[in-house]
């Protein structure tokens, strides 16, 4: 279906179509379901120019696993979740990093990591996008495929009661409703990522989630504040105010 074509479907049909395979991937009921993707980050307020264009490999399955790849500095480094079992490559490094970073509490949870899973019953799960005030911006090029490009804010209602009035997002939708490019802004500060390659389908191979051969004999091991603390290191102060 031509970008023309698309334009003419309703905006929140088409951001409907465009989040049903991650809805489907994080629904309750989908133990097992998973995705793959190899990301690349354009632009990120306060980013070193050396990490522009870094590609992450990100691999997710529901509801508890999370692995994510990339080359840092000249080395192939990963953090990866299975479950309660956390490891980070390369050990040294990261332990290093990590003893720089001040300590947080995860008391709340007991110490453990919750599950990817959504919170909203999967009845309203359908209704996402009436979350959002959408705007179209129009027709983009984005790897030399046309996209189709929308603004997306929560309604101000649904906004203020989450704190979350100052956040926006763009998307660029390619032909088939597959998410090409997103955006993530608040005042002083945006994100941008583009996906080079998204794919969903069935549980993983577990050695998905095992350190390959050449990162075993470097491994940190990581409680469940310290995997937090790392993710939060890697968004850069993404939840920062």
């Amino acid at each position: 279906m031509t970008v023309a074509a698309r334009a003419r479907e309703n905006p929140y049909d088409v951001l409907g179509k465009t989040l049903a395979p991650f809805v489907n991937l994080l629904a309750a009921k989908n133990s097992g379901r998973s995705l793959t993707a190899e990301i690349s980050l354009v632009e990120m307020t306060g980013l070193p120019q050396d990490n522009s264009g870094l590609k992450i490999n990100v691999s997710m399955e529901n509801p508890d696993k999370l692995c994510l790849r990339a080359k840092v500095l000249g080395l192939e480094s990963a953090v990866c979740r299975n479950g309660q079992q956390i490891w980070a490559a390369p050990g040294g490094t990261i332990g290093a990093l990590l003893n720089q970073l001040p300590a947080i509490s995860l008391t709340k949870s007991g110490g453990k990591l919750g599950n990817f899973v959504l919170e909203l019953p999967e009845n309203q799960l359908t209704f996402l996008p009436a979350l959002f005030q959408i705007t179209e911006e129009g027709d983009e090029s984005v790897n030399g495929e046309s996209c189709r490009v929308l603004d997306l804010a929560l309604i101000p209602e649904l906004a203020r009661s989450a704190g979350a009035g100052d956040w926006s997002a763009r998307i660029w939708v390619r032909s088939g409703n597959k998410l090409a490019k997103f955006e993530l802004l608040k005042p002083h500060w945006h994100l941008t990522i583009a996906i080079d390659h998204l794919e969903f389908s069935g549980a993983l191979p577990e050695s998905t989630w095992q350190p390959p051969g050449d990162q075993a004999a470097d491994v940190l091991k990581l409680d469940a504040s310290k995997f937090k603390l790392l993710l939060d290191f890697i968004g850069l102060g993404l939840k920062t105010t």
